[in-house]
């Protein structure tokens, strides 16, 4: 569904362009798969703001010759807040298991 709005997202943004909708969706499905360094407790969602989102974001907006926007950055923060989600869960599942031992 998240691709799919990236999608139309791109598509409209950068001018009824097929590509740009592509590239969206690329930008989308690379940051994304990052964001699950969120899994590795507390340190994850740093990690993917130092380095996993902006090389990313670089290598695809350079990848694909597109400028950044707002959708680019929207992109970007929703990997952050779907990392910090991730984190939380990984960090309360080691504490969990922690406490019972």
């Amino acid at each position: 569904m998240f691709l799919v709005i990236a999608f139309i997202l791109g598509y409209f943004v950068y001018g009824q362009s097929f590509a740009g909708g592509l590239s969206t969706v690329l930008l989308a499905f690379l940051t994304e798969i990052a964001a699950f360094v969120g899994l590795i407790p507390v340190a994850g969602p740093i990690l993917y703001y130092v380095f996993a989102g902006p090389w990313i974001q670089s290598w695809t907006l350079g990848f694909t010759q597109l400028q950044g926007t707002w959708v680019s950055q929207l992109i970007f923060w929703l990997g952050l807040g779907f990392s910090i989600v991730i984190s939380s869960i990984a960090t309360w599942t080691v504490y969990q298991l922690a406490k019972n031992r």
